[in-house]
């Protein structure tokens, strides 16, 4: 038995929106994670008729399922994204919102940057654009 309310398919479609607007403002700073320059095309989460989150690669030109927790083998956005897609897929299937500091994290050593490699100013900017989304609960600190 489930642990959360069933999200009927109109809230998960309000949450799709927000998700994708997280990705568009993730593509569009630093090194444009979910971002195809070949194609200018971004990645985005889809949703089926029967309310399963799917996650298309525009790299790839293929959907992704994101129920699983074998291999992704059509994702190619590597292991710190693939968390973030699962976090999403979370919000839209559970309400689980995310933490705004799991975006372009810190390294213990400040200084050294974050983990995504985004320069300063650009981390800054993404993080001042998205925190109004309600996919999530708390402000960076």
């Amino acid at each position: 038995m489930a642990k959360y309310k069933a999200a009927t398919l109109h809230e998960k479609r309000t949450r799709v929106a927000h998700c994708n607007q997280l990705i568009e403002s993730i593509s569009s700073y630093g090194r444009r994670f979910f971002y195809n320059s070949d194609n200018g095309r971004r990645d985005e989460i889809v949703l089926s008729n029967a309310g399963r989150v799917y996650f298309l690669n525009t790299h790839l030109n293929d959907l992704v399922y994101t129920h699983t927790s074998r291999t992704w083998l059509k994702f190619s956005s590597g292991g710190t994204l693939r968390c973030l897609v699962e976090a999403m897929r979370d919000y839209v299937i559970k309400g689980e919102k995310l933490d705004i500091n799991g975006i372009c994290p810190m390294r213990i050593r400040a200084e050294n940057g974050n983990i995504w490699g985004y320069p300063k100013q650009e981390a800054e900017k993404l993080i001042s654009e998205i925190k109004s989304n309600p996919i999530f609960y708390s402000e960076s600190i």
